[in-house]
């Protein structure tokens, strides 16, 4: 919980390395390991680390496909 954050390290990944389906996988790790995840009622900190790259997966390579 809390307010969006940039993942800077993430973001100049794919700035030099450009948007593939190799590099969507590594910038999701370099999110989740770059920011902070908090506890609330709907979820644990825990949790959110581990779907985070995940969830920048899947956006990343809706992006990638997209027409």
């Amino acid at each position: 919980p809390g307010r969006a954050m940039r993942a800077g390290k993430a973001e100049a990944y794919l700035n030099h390395n450009g948007l593939d389906r190799h590099t969507v996988e590594k910038a999701g790790q370099l999110a989740r390991d770059e920011l902070s995840f908090g506890d609330n009622a709907r979820a644990i900190g825990d949790y959110r680390r581990a779907i985070c790259p995940v969830l920048i997966k899947r956006t990343l390579t809706e992006v990638l496909h997209a027409d």
